[in-house]
């Protein structure tokens, strides 16, 4: 999958003082995780290399899932 940057993300996240471009919403998966929850979405930065932000979820039930992570604490990973 190639992720572009683009002039309107669907939201952004801060690594080592670079913007990284959400390129789509954080989606609940369990792959990896031993049978645990973690949100994860892909990101790109300007100079077009690709991450994967995760979230840990909080384990708050909510229907727009706005609490299910403390958003402002994930974890950035290249791909």
């Amino acid at each position: 999958m190639t992720i572009t940057y683009s002039a309107n993300p669907l939201g952004t996240v801060t690594h080592n003082g670079e913007s990284i471009q959400l390129a789509g919403q954080a989606v609940a998966e369990n792959y990896g995780t031993d049978g645990g929850v973690v949100y994860r979405a892909r990101g790109v930065d300007a100079s077009g290399n690709n991450y994967l932000v995760t979230w840990q979820p909080t384990g708050e039930q909510s229907e727009d899932e706005e609490n299910a992570c403390a958003w402002d604490d994930y974890k950035v990973l290249p791909l």
